[in-house]
């Protein structure tokens, strides 16, 4: 059981708990793999496991294969925190409730076909990945409506990813991939808003108000979504009456994005049927039909941060930032508000698309390493690192163009004079920093020279002598050395008491860069007795 769960009832079975359970109770099931169902829960009963994911921690529901449900639920109840795998096979179903609430719920059955993962009326779901990819005839989400809430949630399903046949339901914050149809709604009224449709390289029509099925209406409201991908001949979002029948199909589309689909947007209806479809404030490249312009559409590239990842939060360049309508104070698809002022104008817009643009601060890079103002190292090496963890970098050096760069960067070999290293950082929001973090320098390997201007005689007799000296840089510092001694720093004129015979002096000087005259000057000369 979950840490500090207290049962007032403890079964060997889940059979046995739903056998003894009543309306009002819950069944807390451990973690482990669980094989002796169906569980067909009474009116009322809440199922709650330890968790979905597929560590040993989770709670996992499978069966043989076979066309079962593998989960009955009836509300007012629950279905949280397991996970339901379908076994390869054909016309099963994962989890079925009604009036109900399911939350972080994980439904699995790549490989199944005419599988669905979750059948739902009049429910809400919360936080459910369903993943049913890889048969044929396969369903990830069923609804039969009833004012439906799905929200939080991600599903892949094969040839449909979700399914309305009845009643109104709300869609937000969800993800539909790898379905042939992603949204189909073949009878009631869909609103859905914030989500991502992504047909990937193959699916055919991302969301479409289709009456079928003995419905006569279908109709969809949707406001920021983002569609892309698409196979040949698919279609992004369509309102199509052209089934047998009186049927009318009406969509009304607004703050979104339709980026990849062959037909971007359908309007289609045979005669004796009706079908609209209203657009507004939305990017779309292609149209078939006749559509109403509401005003404010676009035709760009909405500049995704990383298309071909499967990332489409926007760049901050994108032309499509601050470009919708309506209230800021909505969610976007990562459950963030869109109170936030893309284009920097002073006003906070929406977005079009499902994500908000919430960064346009660029970040900002420092030197933690790098050469001296003056270095004899013509090749110098630098160190750096942005406030932004993900940033990328280019580099530059003097009037050179930026390449593509990461820290430590050594340079290639520089001439000497002066010089400027450049580096700027770019985040996954695509902010570039400007003006870029820079540091200036002077390489010079050229060594100085030495050159003694004042000595003694070449035999004396004191005992002190003075020396004077002078280095062909400005600037430089000097080394004195008598005979055999340590190298030891000295200034000009410099004094020093000898013995009697015969000594050498040696100078050398040391310029800013570090360069040391390696042909120091000197002078033998000796001291004698009187």
């Amino acid at each position: 059981m979950p840490a500090g769960t207290v049962c007032n009832n403890n079964q060997a079975t889940i059979p046995a708990a739903i056998g003894i359970a009543t309306s009002g109770d819950t069944i807390r099931v451990a973690s482990g793999v669980y094989t002796d169902g169906p569980y067909v829960l009474p009116a009322g009963v809440s199922l709650r496991g330890n968790g979905a994911g597929v560590s040993s921690g989770a709670t996992k529901f499978t069966l043989p294969a076979g066309a079962q449900t593998y989960v009955t639920a009836t509300g007012p109840a629950t279905v949280a925190d397991l996970r339901v795998d379908i076994a390869t096979g054909n016309g099963a179903t994962g989890l079925a409730i009604t009036n109900g609430t399911v939350d972080n719920v994980v439904v699995a059955g790549s490989g199944a076909t005419n599988v669905t993962g979750v059948k739902a009326a009049g429910s809400q779901v919360h936080d459910a990945t369903v993943e049913v990819i890889g048969g044929t005839g396969n369903t990830a989400i069923e609804s039969g409506g009833g004012n439906l809430l799905y929200s939080d949630s991600t599903w892949n399903g094969g040839a449909v990813g979700y399914r309305l046949v009845s009643g109104t339901d709300n869609i937000s914050r969800v993800t539909v991939r790898l379905a042939q149809t992603a949204i189909s709604v073949q009878g009631g009224l869909l609103n859905i808003d914030d989500s991502v449709i992504d047909l990937g390289t193959t699916g055919q029509t991302g969301l479409e108000a289709r009456p079928s099925g003995g419905a006569t209406s279908a109709t969809v409201n949707a406001n920021h979504l983002t569609v892309v991908g698409g196979g040949g001949g698919s279609r992004g979002i369509a309102a199509d009456a052209t089934g047998a029948g009186t049927l009318d199909a009406h969509v009304n589309l607004t703050n979104s994005i339709v980026r990849g689909p062959v037909t971007s947007l359908l309007q289609a209806a045979i005669p004796g049927n009706t079908a609209t479809f209203g657009v507004g404030r939305t990017d779309y490249q292609t149209s078939v039909g006749a559509l109403t312009d509401n005003g404010g559409n676009l035709n760009v590239d909405p500049a995704f941060v990383n298309a071909a990842g499967g990332d489409y939060h926007l760049r901050a360049t994108s032309p499509v930032v601050d470009k919708a309508a309506g209230s800021p104070a909505a969610l976007d698809r990562d459950s963030k508000g869109r109170s936030f002022d893309g284009d920097k104008d002073g006003t906070a817009v929406p977005d079009m698309g499902a994500y908000e643009l919430r960064d346009v601060t660029a970040p900002k890079t420092t030197f933690s390493a790098g050469p001296p103002a003056r270095t004899n190292d013509n090749t110098p090496v630098f160190q750096f690192k942005a406030n932004d963890d993900g940033a990328k970098y280019e580099c530059a050096v003097d009037a050179g163009a930026y390449v593509a760069c990461a820290s430590p960067v050594t340079t290639t070999p520089l001439q000497d004079g002066a010089h400027v290293f450049s580096v700027r950082a770019t985040d996954e929001a695509f902010n570039v920093e400007a003006p870029p973090a820079t540091r200036s320098f002077t390489v010079d390997t050229v060594k100085p020279n030495t050159t003694i201007t004042k000595k003694p005689g070449k035999r004396f007799f004191k005992q002190r002598v003075k020396f004077k000296f002078t280095g062909s840089e400005p600037g430089v510092t000097f080394q004195c050395r008598l005979d055999k001694g340590p190298w030891q720093k000295c200034t000009s004129p410099h004094r020093f008491n000898v013995k009697r015979g015969w000594h050498t002096f040696q100078v050398r000087a040391t310029d800013g860069a570090g360069n040391v005259d390696t042909s120091a000057a000197k002078f033998r000369f000796q001291r004698i007795r009187r």
